[in-house]
């Protein structure tokens, strides 16, 4: 099998919870990025309860899935309330953002990776 030393460079394979550093963003949320290749990335953001993000968007596929807590979620001009294992799809480009309704924890895959979190 041939390597592809980009993508190899990019690749973090095994992730320990108490290895990934914690970033303290906005408004009571905590991002962890895990494990990630260059198709593929997955982040743990812990809510603190009334945090929510702006809205925004990115080109990279966003699935979150609720580890725990309760958030809203709005995507695609519609806005729903989600809680401890449900997930969401939020599409290339497309505006979206969530409110922690209940403290809790999403963990959220990207693809392609988000390069601008590395």
């Amino acid at each position: 099998m041939k390597s592809n030393a980009k993508a190899d460079a990019m690749t973090k394979h095994f992730t320990r919870h108490e290895d990934a550093r914690p970033e303290v963003m906005n408004n009571g949320i905590t991002k962890r990025i895990l494990s990630y290749d260059e198709s593929l990335m997955v982040e743990e953001l812990v809510f603190e309860e009334g945090a929510q993000s702006n809205v925004h968007s990115h080109t990279p596929v966003q699935i979150p899935y609720v580890k725990s807590g309760v958030f809203a979620f709005t995507a695609g001009g519609e806005t729903f309330v989600l809680q401890e294992g449900d997930t969401a799809y939020m599409a290339p480009d497309e505006p979206h953002c969530v409110k922690c309704l209940e403290a809790g924890t999403l963990v959220v895959a990207f693809s392609p990776v988000r390069e601008d979190y590395l």
